[in-house]
């Protein structure tokens, strides 16, 4: 019983304590003027967290965007360090909006994702980490889909075809974490990864992220389970980015409860 006390104290001290002072700072150091957001415009925003580590691959990622969006109405915004220099000019503006990260504590990930949102001036918001690809097509899918979506995703795919994470369950009565059918919705229990979704603006305005939680904190979870209350998540099976980051396989227990989950909802 000792030993349990001393542990949760010695968590609360070393961790939750220091981050109850250390979380305002990091979003007053890190604000922007309340007025910047304004009413959207028709058009697509980008917005990509990235910590600059491998800016050869950030700027692959920034030129497949580049290459489905140019001369439309869109934009990238980059949330990244003050020192990223891009060494290639894209056509699509780019505004860089620098970050200064907590270096002992891991990214204060829903507060660069929450600023990029603000930052939109376009009505459909892409959140996307930045190793993801866009691939030929991306744009013309979208096109086809439509505007009728709150929250959304499309095909995210691994180097080797595979999924990664693009329609999921997190919470399936029996099953847990699963990849959901294309085909198929089971919006009471899903999931979208926050690697990569799509999502109007002004519905994401009114349902941000939770602007305390850190990089590992389950900030998508959260933030799934509390928007599916409020919409049905949609799916466009056309669309497609790719991983240029090796991603390691699904888990065997995910692969089983994913055919499981495939087998359940064909009989329904």
């Amino acid at each position: 019983m000792l030993a349990k006390i001393y542990y949760k104290l010695t968590y609360l001290l070393a961790n939750r304590l220091p981050r109850l002072l250390i979380n305002p700072y990091e979003r007053l150091i890190n604000s922007i003027a309340h007025d910047l957001v304004r009413p959207a415009s028709k058009g697509w925003s980008v917005v990509i967290i990235s910590g600059a580590d491998d800016l050869i691959m950030l700027e692959k990622v920034l030129s497949s965007i580049d290459q489905e969006l140019a001369n439309t109405s869109a934009e990238i915004i980059l949330i990244a360090p003050a020192s990223l220099r891009l060494s290639k000019k894209f056509v699509l503006p780019i505004k860089h909006c620098p970050y200064r990260d907590i270096s002992f504590l891991p990214p204060l990930i829903t507060h660069k994702k929450n600023l990029g949102v603000r930052l939109a001036q376009y009505d459909k918001v892409v959140l996307c980490h930045d190793y993801l690809l866009f691939q030929a097509g991306w744009k013309a899918a979208w096109d086809n889909f439509g505007d009728d979506f709150d929250v959304a995703s499309n095909q995210v795919l691994r180097q080797d075809g595979t999924r990664l994470l693009d329609w999921t369950v997190c919470d399936y009565p029996d099953l847990g974490f699963a990849l959901l059918p294309y085909s198929k919705h089971a919006n009471d229990y899903q999931y979208l990864s926050g690697s990569y979704f799509v999502v109007k603006r002004d519905f994401y305005l009114a349902n941000p992220l939770d602007d305390y939680r850190r990089w590992g904190e389950g900030e998508d979870i959260e933030w799934s389970k509390r928007v599916r209350q409020k919409t049905i998540f949609q799916f466009n099976p056309s669309a497609v980015v790719i991983s240029a980051k090796f991603k390691a396989p699904d888990p065997e227990a995910w692969l089983a409860n994913s055919l499981k989950l495939s087998q359940q909802l064909e009989l329904v």
